[in-house]
């Protein structure tokens, strides 16, 4: 089970992502297209009270949970603002 803290920033990381790239739903998970084709969601890792964003090459690897994790955002080590920025900067990487 997830922390209320975590959820809040799940969906805050969902809300600026839905208003740079297009919102998809992939079985049960709502992702984004980024322009490139890629589709990226947010995950989240309980044990290490993190958040991360996940990558797939394209929707079929989407579609059969394909995805690799990149770095690791840990919520009680930067607040809500700064969480958001880096996470924007890994995906414009």
């Amino acid at each position: 089970m997830i922390s209320k803290e975590m959820k809040s920033r799940i969906e805050a990381a969902e809300e600026m992502l839905s208003k740079r790239y297009e919102s998809v739903t992939i079985g049960v998970r709502r992702c984004f297209r980024l322009d490139d084709g890629k589709i990226i969601a947010v995950g989240c890792m309980g044990a290490y009270n993190a958040l991360v964003i996940e990558y797939a090459e394209s929707a079929d690897e989407a579609k059969m949970n394909r995805f690799e994790d990149g770095d690791l955002f840990f919520l009680d080590e930067m607040d809500e603002e700064t969480m958001l920025s880096n996470m924007l900067q890994e995906i414009l990487q």
